[in-house]
Parts: structure tokens; sequence; C-alpha cells
């Protein structure tokens, strides 16, 4: 895909695995932005919908949509599972809506 650096992405993250930033378009899909701006789309469209998001050290992403609910996609490189969807679940927000 060509660069597109005028994509709308929101939970970005920069992977230490891989040093790819990574993020949900649009369309909410996860998608890998390299240094020169290409976009690859990680997964397809998907339910879940992200408002703020990180890659820990062992290379999962952990999303949430607002701090009620939370998904962990595994962007671990070369992992059979990759971009997979590990877990989700809802969680006690204690009222805050939480972005990044």
């Amino acid at each position: 895909m060509e660069a597109d650096l005028g994509i709308n992405t929101d939970s970005l993250g920069c992977n230490v695995l891989d040093s790819y930033l990574y993020g949900f378009d649009s369309e909410n899909r996860v998608v890998r932005i390299d240094a020169q701006g290409n976009v690859t789309p990680v997964t397809g469209e998907d339910s879940v919908s992200s408002s703020a998001g990180e890659i820990d050290a062992d290379g999962f992403y952990w999303v949430s949509g607002g701090g009620t609910d939370f998904a962990q996609i595994n962007l671990r490189p070369g992992s059979l599972t990759y971009g997979a969807y590990l877990a989700s679940g809802e969680i006690d927000n204690l009222g805050y809506t939480i972005t990044d």
C-alpha cells in the first residue's frame, strides 16, 4: 500500500519487538505503520472500537474503548497467532473516560 500520511488512526503504540507503529484506522482495523508512512492492515474490520491503546514489552497490544472494555491483540512477530485477539472483557473505569 502506498504511503498515506493522512490516514485517520487512533490508539497508537510502538512495538519494540519490530519497531513498527500500530493503531486502529477509521474502519476499526488494526494497522501497521512503517517509518515511511506505509499503512498495512493487520486485521479485518473489527467490532472492537478503541480510543486508547498501548503495546507492552512482550508485543501484546492492549486497547480500550473509553475505559469500559479491553482487548488484547497479539503483535509478536513470527507468532502463529499474530494479529489474533487473545482476550477481551469489561472493566470498571470508576466513572472516568479513558483516551490517549
